[in-house]
């Protein structure tokens, strides 16, 4: 099958990343404590969150990060300045052997991931098995979700940790039909 249209991927670096990742890690590592087995989803071991509805949740938890994830959504994606919110986030940390497979996120509008904490050799992300993104910290990526992605094998000893997130249509929808 060739392929006659191409695929969005935008990349941006958050600025003065590194206070805010401290933050992440330790926010993240707290909510492991509180929900230690985490769900299963793309995870093959690993620890993966529970999903934090962002949009409908009032105890909002990685707020500081949904808010970037959400300016930059509005302004670059969107191109406007209505502030629409991430409708789904959630945290996954990579141990050593760790891995997701191949997979995308149905019934959203736009996905992503924020790379938190990245040891070298910790796993790359594949788009169709072949387009590779080494991930480095304080970089935030967004796809169009129907996008086939996988995360390669931590071959690290230290934990590899991000942050994924979605974009949903009909949160979208609602959202900025409030703000008209």
């Amino acid at each position: 099958m060739d392929k006659i249209f191409p695929n969005s991927l935008c990349k941006f670096k958050v600025s003065e990343y590194k206070h805010l990742n401290e933050k992440l890690i330790s926010e993240i590592y707290t909510i492991r404590k509180k929900n230690k087995n985490g769900v299963i989803k793309s995870n093959f071991g690993g620890w993966h969150s529970k999903d934090i509805y962002v949009y409908q949740d009032s105890d909002v938890r990685l707020q500081d990060i949904s808010n970037i994830i959400s300016n930059f959504y509005s302004e670059k994606i969107l191109e406007n300045k209505k502030n629409v919110i991430v409708s789904m986030i959630w945290a996954n940390i990579n141990n050593k052997g760790d891995y997701n497979i191949s997979h995308s996120h149905p019934h959203s509008h736009y996905s992503g991931v924020y790379y938190v904490k990245v040891p070298k050799n910790s796993g790359s992300l594949y788009f169709n098995n072949s387009y590779e993104i080494i991930p480095e910290e304080g970089i935030l990526y967004m796809w169009e979700s129907h996008l086939e992605h996988e995360v390669g094998k931590n071959k690290t000893d230290e934990d590899r940790i991000s942050i994924s997130f979605n974009f949903n249509f009909n949160d979208l929808e609602k959202q900025l039909k409030e703000q008209e």
